[in-house]
């Protein structure tokens, strides 16, 4: 990539995603931006869903989109989820966890932890209805960006090096703004589509902080890995939260 400079929407564009966007050198304005690659994830996915769920039912639909969200997002925060849950599942001191929160070697730790994120988000898409899956999609994508603001803004670093400290020095720049537009929006777009969709956002984004502490703890601090792990973990308690709520409402109805 070209170090030539380039504009917020662009470089989160361009982090977030293996959509090609104007992004030279990554830009502090980006934290403005992380909600806007969650919502083109998002609605690609997620019309995709809607789509294949009229035609072909909800498996084929639900299977299309968590491949959508992992492609378009190159994997990354897959690899998140796999060295993370390696190194959690080591029970030794902290220098040797984190390196094997570096190492390229994958272990029972890192299988377990994407079936444990990934099953559950399948199996939640099975269950909605196409446009309430749709509209989860989008919002849970966004609702996951906002994940990464959060742990930006509260998060310690580990390490004086990598893209983790470089974005953490970006988010104290710009302060709480650029906290405040990426949870903001997607809570307001949450309020629009309606209850089960509130619950949703408020949930995940509060357990998001003592998911982001207990991992800080764990390694006496965080990087790019914990932080793509805690962003597929946001996903999936959103999904599972909206369907929960989805349940509850229609138990009260019938009632």
């Amino acid at each position: 990539m070209a170090k030539t400079g380039g504009t917020g929407f662009g470089c989160a564009l361009s982090f977030f995603t293996v959509i090609p966007a104007s992004c030279g050198e990554f830009s502090p304005n980006m934290v403005y931006w992380f909600f806007m690659p969650g919502l083109v994830i998002g609605f690609l996915s997620g019309i995709t869903y809607y789509l294949l769920y009229l035609y072909t039912g909800p498996i084929l639909a639900s299977s299309a989109a968590l491949v959508l969200i992992l492609v378009i997002s190159g994997f990354s925060h897959l690899d998140g989820v796999l060295d993370t849950g390696d190194a959690l599942m080591f029970r030794g001191d902290l220098e040797h966890r984190r390196e094997i929160l570096k190492d390229h070697f994958l272990g029972a730790g890192a299988i377990g932890w994407t079936v444990a994120i990934y099953l559950p988000t399948f199996a939640v898409l099975t269950v909605l209805n196409p446009l309430s899956g749709f509209i989860t999609i989008v919002l849970a994508e966004m609702i996951s960006k906002a994940s990464f603001a959060i742990g930006l803004n509260y998060g310690k670093p580990f390490s004086q090096t990598g893209l983790f400290n470089q974005f953490r020095k970006f988010a104290a720049e710009k302060g709480v703004g650029a906290l405040a537009i990426n949870a903001g929006i997607p809570m307001i777009a949450s309020i629009i589509a309606g209850t089960p969709f509130l619950a949703a956002s408020i949930i995940s984004l509060i357990l998001t902080i003592p998911i982001l502490f207990a991992l800080s703890r764990a390694f006496s601090g965080l990087n790019g890995d914990l932080l793509g792990f805690v962003g597929e973990g946001t996903r999936l308690i959103y999904m599972l939260s909206a369907a929960i709520s989805f349940l509850l409402i229609h138990a009260t109805v019938a009632l």
